[in-house]
């Protein structure tokens, strides 16, 4: 945030900017990590399939909607088709419950599967025939059924009841017993998990540092241990003998390591996109989705936060209207492109261990954001002073 270091910032500013940047980062890696964000990559290779060939020549939009179309096609007619079977089926049955003479009934026997209705597989439950002896039903049958050969009943009685009998044997094969399941852990468990794993992953570096330096800089006795109290402040804390606060070392060592973390970042972003590849031929890709995406992004996104910030400065109490760098930190962070933490991720969760996927997104994101963000510096400082 060099910007608000120079006019027409005040001096000072760019220590404000920097602690509500601190702010956002804080909320970025709190709903990447521990709120599960990252999940969003790892799903797209949960599967563990390896990346599609990008020999393949990707469906256009006509091609797709084309084929959706035949698949609605098609799922359609299998219904129509079972409705107009349903209907043959009904029409069956009701020729079937038709009553039927004495003639036609010794000539064609009831069919078993008109007996299986009365059928149970219950040993301890009455059955509906009981052979020769008892004609009669132990329980009313829902349907009544004349069977001329009532051995075949008892056949399939006697049958039923012997495999009912044998299965009802010890075996070594049946007699074993299931396995337990492991019992379901209670709500208060599954809670009491789910927040040590939130826990868990909060406790990464970033976050704790942060948290720490809010405290730090929020406690007035802290505060004093790391940089000079101003002139007539109420907390006296003794300086060391080089006329520095006890702790301005460690303030120091930070500021330093700190310095490097651009040109880090830079490395990572340099090595992250030497290994991406764009389609060859280019008209491979998909060049409407990448168009479509980086003027959103780039271009919709920073019209639309300009928009939101404006009316939460004059149209609420969340933003103060003279609190010129929160408001120009609002607006600048709406105007930057997807993060490359994005890469890193893909690289992690991706099989082959690369990001080609998003490599024809990325690249022309960066390319407009000399432009956009240029444009959209100088527009908010227009408005801001």
């Amino acid at each position: 945030m060099s910007m608000t270091a120079s006019a027409p910032f005040s001096k000072g500013d760019s220590d404000v900017a920097v602690a509500y940047i601190s702010a956002f980062i804080l909320v970025f890696f709190v709903t990447l990590f521990p709120l599960g964000g990252w999940r969003l990559i790892e799903k797209d290779y949960a599967d563990g399939a390896m990346p599609v060939d990008t020999d393949e020549t990707p469906e256009s939009v006509a091609t797709r909607i084309s084929r959706g179309w035949n698949q609605l096609r098609t799922a359609i007619r299998p219904r129509a088709k079972a409705v107009s079977s349903d209907v043959e089926k009904d029409a069956d049955t009701d020729s079937e419950n038709l009553p039927v003479s004495n003639e036609t009934a010794s000539k064609f026997p009831a069919q078993p599967r008109a007996l299986s209705r009365h059928v149970s597989f219950n040993l301890s439950e009455p059955t509906a025939y009981n052979g020769l002896e008892s004609g009669r039903s132990a329980r009313t049958p829902i349907s009544t059924h004349v069977s001329p050969a009532p051995t075949v009943v008892e056949g399939i009685m006697t049958t039923m009841s012997r495999t009912a009998i044998d299965s009802s044997d010890p075996s070594p094969a049946k007699s074993q017993p299931s396995p337990a399941t492991d019992p379901k852990p209670s709500r208060a468990i599954r809670s009491l998990n789910t927040a040590r794993a939130f826990l868990a992953s909060l406790a990464s570096p970033p976050t704790i540092t942060i948290a720490v330096a809010f405290v730090v800089a929020l406690v007035p006795q802290l505060k004093a241990l790391f940089i000079a109290a101003p002139a007539g402040s109420n907390v006296h804390i003794g300086l060391a003998p080089d006329g520095l606060p006890p702790l301005n070392i460690i303030l120091d060592t930070a500021t330093f390591i700190g310095n490097g973390s651009i040109p880090l970042g830079l490395v990572c972003l340099g090595s992250a996109l030497a290994r991406l590849q764009m389609p060859k031929p280019i008209s491979r890709a998909p060049l409407g989705a990448i168009s479509v995406f980086a003027i959103l992004k780039m271009v919709i996104g920073p019209v639309f936060g300009v928009l939101v910030v404006q009316a939460l400065t004059y149209h609420t109490n969340l933003i103060d209207p003279n609190d010129r760098v929160l408001r120009f930190v609002c607006i600048y962070f709406a105007g930057v492109p997807t993060a490359t933490t994005q890469v890193y991720l893909t690289q992690v969760y991706s099989p082959d261990g690369s990001a080609s996927h998003i490599s024809a997104f990325l690249i022309p994101q960066y390319a407009l954001m000399f432009v956009t963000m240029t444009a959209l510096s100088a527009y908010s400082l227009n408005i801001l002073f």
